[in-house]
């Protein structure tokens, strides 16, 4: 990222539509774990139940303390909302890990982009200052309650044995949104195998939305989220 100085502040935004077209859709820059970790180890492939809160925020490839007048100046010429932080619910729902495989469920929002030129800028962002904003938005599932659905791709991400075993509980397993995620969840001590009581689990590929039991758009709403985990054959 560009460092800036502070007090930045832009008369001018002009969209840039090198893209194609004035905003565009993108994975966002951050993975949220959804699930406890799996270290899948039985005969047969393994499963666990992943789902929760997860929180994103709107993001600019600049550092600036002005970022808010930033956020307004290309809001009002692109009428795109930058979202301060958005929070939502994915469905809880089962999801097959290979045996032998260790690893657990993450959730990558999609973000809503435009980039372009500032000018009639203070002096610590320099007239021609090339800049894209990005925000996490709402996806076209059911909104439930309070809590939206948020836009984006539900995956098993393989990792290192350690790493799933040191995932003792799920992050976003929480009653409360605003204690997601629950970093008590990240623990050194060693989550048991499939062949006892579990952690987060993994496959030896990335799965999408195509998932099992996964809705499209993933209309989110976490359903009595529970810390339990299914054991293995």
């Amino acid at each position: 990222m560009v460092d800036l100085y502070p007090r930045s502040a832009c008369d001018n935004f002009t969209v840039s539509e090198s893209h194609g077209e004035p905003s565009y859709t993108r994975p966002g820059l951050r993975t949220s774990i959804i699930s406890q970790g799996m270290v899948c180890t039985g005969r047969q492939e393994c499963e666990i139940p992943a789902g929760g809160f997860v929180s994103d925020a709107r993001t600019l490839n600049i550092t600036t303390s002005s970022a808010s007048d930033i956020f307004a100046l290309i809001s009002s010429v692109t009428n795109i909302t930058f979202e301060e932080i958005l929070t939502g619910n994915i469905t809880t729902t089962s999801w097959p890990i290979a045996n032998g495989t260790f690893g657990y469920v993450g959730f990558t929002p999609n973000h809503r982009c435009t980039s372009g030129v500032l000018n009639g800028c203070n002096s610590d962002i320099p007239d021609g200052t090339v800049i894209e904003a990005c925000t996490p938005y709402v996806g076209s599932g059911a909104v439930t309650g309070k809590q939206p659905a948020l836009s984006g791709t539900v995956a098993v991400i393989t990792t290192s044995r350690d790493i799933a075993m040191s995932l003792t509980c799920n992050p976003a397993n929480t009653t409360d949104p605003s204690q997601a995620p629950n970093n008590a969840c990240m623990s050194t001590a060693a989550a048991t195998t499939s062949e006892g009581p579990a952690a987060t689990q993994t496959s030896s590929g990335a799965a999408s939305l195509a998932g099992r039991g996964q809705g499209s758009g993933f209309s989110a709403i976490f359903i009595g989220a529970i810390g339990f985990f299914l054991g293995c054959l």
